[in-house]
Parts: structure tokens; sequence; C-alpha cells
């Protein structure tokens, strides 16, 4: 059994390896940071947006840029896209293992970690938004541990607010995901319902790792920002999906039939809580996610 896993995973890396590529994004990146490097300081002005927007510079992301840049000058591009394909490989694991229990569970659900992979295929990129995806995968595993009564140190969502807030602005899922499991639970039956205080705290603790920040407070005002502007509302990076391509129905006809089966499956502990974040992750999908090119 550990052979077959080791040997999944490392086939998940492989997929997602021959999937990743350096777009806009990573570039931007790599400039920003040799900026950054060279003059100890971050830019006063927007200087590389590829898109030609300028303005003053905001300070959101400032592990990201100078750590793209001396991978790159250092090690090399391939290094950087095997960085961020080790990275996205580790979230899809701690996605998969932890939350499957038992040989069958996880023979049955590897085909749905690669088909993620797939979904994603036009969208991985060597930049930021990749490495936030472990940082999510943790908050979710937390979470079900906190559901199930288990115990998670107190020191992880701290930690995990102060480097994720460095690495990119969804950090605040990590304040916003607790709350909302919270909510989720509070309608569970009274008699199997877990105690809602640890969930809450891990929430305002990352939010505390976060805000330590000098800058942490503004990213919040930055978020509420960006939501409402032209460029989020506008374009079709942020719009629905194109319910077209098969892999998307598939996707959310997946997504749909789960939410369905935990009606009639699980303890009752658990089913309200994962029925309602299911339904809430669908309901998203439809509602605000980008869209696949067509490859």
């Amino acid at each position: 059994m550990i052979a077959w896993q080791a040997l999944a995973i490392v086939s998940l890396l492989a997929y997602g390896w021959s999937q990743m590529d350096v777009l806009g994004d990573g570039f931007w990146y790599i400039a920003t940071g040799r900026y950054v490097l060279a003059h100890r300081a971050f830019p006063p002005d927007e200087l590389f947006s590829y898109s030609g927007v300028r303005g003053p510079w905001f300070v959101n992301m400032p592990i990201s840029e100078p750590l793209f840049a001396w991978v790159t000058d250092h090690l090399g591009i391939r290094a950087l896209l095997a960085m961020c394909t080790a990275v996205l490989g580790t979230a899809l694991t701690v996605y998969w293992l932890p939350h499957s229990k038992g040989l069958r569970a996880r023979l049955v659900t590897w085909p749905l970690v690669v088909f993620a992979i797939y979904v994603e295929r036009g969208d991985l990129q060597a930049r930021s938004q990749t490495l936030s995806y472990l940082g999510f995968a943790i908050v979710l595993l937390c979470m079900f541990r906190l559901r199930d009564g288990k115990h998670v140190s107190r020191w992880v969502p701290l930690l995990l607010g102060v480097v994720w807030v460095n690495v990119h602005p969804s950090f605040l899922l990590g304040v916003f995901v607790p709350v909302g499991f919270a909510l989720a639970l509070r309608v569970g039956p009274l008699d199997v319902r877990p105690a809602l205080t640890p969930l809450l705290v891990f929430a305002a603790l990352m939010a505390l790792g976060g805000f330590v920040n000098p800058y942490g407070h503004r990213l919040l005002l930055e978020f509420l920002r960006f939501m409402t502007a032209e460029s989020t509302t506008a374009i079709d990076l942020f719009q629905s999906p194109d319910f077209r391509l098969p892999e998307i129905s598939l996707a959310l006809l997946l997504g749909a039939g789960t939410v369905f089966w935990c009606l009639r499956s699980g303890s009752r502990q658990a089913r309200y809580v994962t029925l309602l974040v299911l339904f809430d992750i669908v309901g998203i999908a439809v509602v605000y996610v980008r869209k696949k090119p067509n490859r």
C-alpha cells in the first residue's frame, strides 16, 4: 500500500510538471523580485504590469516576488517550475490522503485528484496562487480535525497566517472558512454538535498572523476594492466557467452528486457540515470561477 501511494504521488507530480508553465503573472513576479533584490526595497510605482496599468505600488506578496526572482536567477526557470509543481503536488496530497480512509477509499478517489489537474491544466502557472493551494489544503484539513473533536495546535493558524499573507492575498480564506464551518456546524443536531470555539479561535489566530504584518490591514481594504473593481466584474478571468467544456460539466456533476450522497451517508455529526461546505463550493464554482480555455 505504501509503495502504491508513493507511486500515485509521483504520478501526480509528473502530471503537474507536464502542465506547469510560466505566463504573464510569473514573469511579473520575477521582474518585480529582481527590482526588490537589487534595491532592497519595493518599487514606488507599478513598473512591470504586463497589462500596462500604472499606479502606486501596493505590497501584497513580498515573499513570492523575491523568491521567484532568486530561484530563477540562481537555479533557472526549470527550478521555478519544479518548486511550484512540488507545492501543487503536496497540496493535492494533503487534500487526498488524510481525508480518504483505507486503501479502497484512496483507490476510488485518486482518479479525482488526477482529474483536478486535468481541469486546471489551462491555469497551472508558476505564480503565488499556486503556492496558496497548500495553505487552503492545510486549513481544510484542520477544519475537519476540529469538526471531529481532534486537537490542532494554536501555533498552526498563527504561523500559517504569517506566512500566507506574505505569499498571496487569499490568506483571508483562512479566516472566512473556519467561520463558515462554524456556521455550518451550527445547523447540525445539538447532541452531536462539536465545540465551535476552536474553529473561531483558529479564525482569530489566522487573522492575527496576517494582520500582525505592517500592511495586513491594508490588504483587507485592497481585497474589498478588488472585489468591486472593473477588472473583476468585467473580464472573463473571473466569470462563470464555460459549461460547454465536458470537463467543467463533469466536475460540477461530480460535485452535485457528492452533495446528494452526503444526504444519505456518513455520521450525523459529519453529514451537515460536509453537505453545506460542498454545496457552497459547487455554488461558488458555478457563479464565480474563471473560464477554462479550449485546448
